[in-house]
């Protein structure tokens, strides 16, 4: 049961840091997205 849990622990710990880089990389492609249709219009 404990190494269960440690288990999971490692797993959301890497959950999260992907998270914070999918989020990095969202706001940055959003802010690149948003230029563009400024410019085509």
């Amino acid at each position: 049961k404990k190494g269960g849990d440690e288990v999971l622990q490692a797993i959301r710990s890497t959950i999260h840091r992907n998270s914070e880089n999918h989020l990095k990389m969202d706001s940055t492609k959003t802010s690149k997205e948003k230029r563009d249709s400024t410019e085509s219009h």
